[in-house]
């Protein structure tokens, strides 16, 4: 994929390589980045979908995620020159050799040289939809499966003991209602 791209409505970044095993600090295992309200429709999608942030602005990844000083300058780029599209961003390391400590595989997904798809996990089915629902923007993990070039293999980590969520294309981790403080 080249290092900057916008497909979709989303801009896509080589944040660079992870070449070698990222560890958190010890600080890191305490901390929650950004707690967001969510709302399961019964009848559809089993992953929650997030709705309500916490605060209205993002935390720092900082040295707790593998170049997150890198992402969140990627980040302050963006907003200094309105450089935002409208779906948002999907950051990624090229290349990578494995995902970071602490992190477990959760999709997999490869373009042969003839443009076939073949997925697992998080990826599967190869499109990701929500029977019933309004799509306003095409899913993360279809933009990403779409933007790999012939030959290429992406996969996506979550931390362990979170769960991947194709409507988001993401990880998150369902928390207390006691995590958000008092109730007003």
């Amino acid at each position: 994929m080249p290092s900057v791209t916008t497909l979709s409505q989303y801009a896509i970044s080589n944040i660079g390589p992870l070449t070698t095993v990222f560890t958190a600090p010890p600080a890191c295992a305490t901390k929650s980045r950004d707690l967001f309200l969510g709302i399961r429709y019964p009848d559809s999608d089993p992953h929650p979908e997030p709705r309500w942030a916490q605060s209205c602005s993002f935390g720092s990844l900082g040295e707790c995620y593998p170049s997150g000083k890198a992402l969140d300058d990627s980040w302050t780029t963006l907003e200094s020159e309105n450089g935002f599209t409208d779906a948002g961003k999907i950051a990624y390391f090229s290349p990578a050799s494995q995902c970071p400590e602490g992190h477990v595989t959760v999709g997999v997904v490869a373009k042969n040289d003839a443009g076939q798809i073949s997925s697992s996990g998080v990826f599967v089915p190869p499109v990701t939809d929500w029977p019933g629902a309004y799509l306003f923007l095409n899913p993360h993990l279809n933009v990403f499966m779409e933007a790999l070039d012939n030959g290429e293999t992406a996969i996506l980590c979550c931390p362990e003991g979170y769960e991947s969520s194709p409507g988001i294309g993401g990880c998150y981790s369902e928390v207390p209602l006691s995590s958000y403080g008092e109730l007003t």
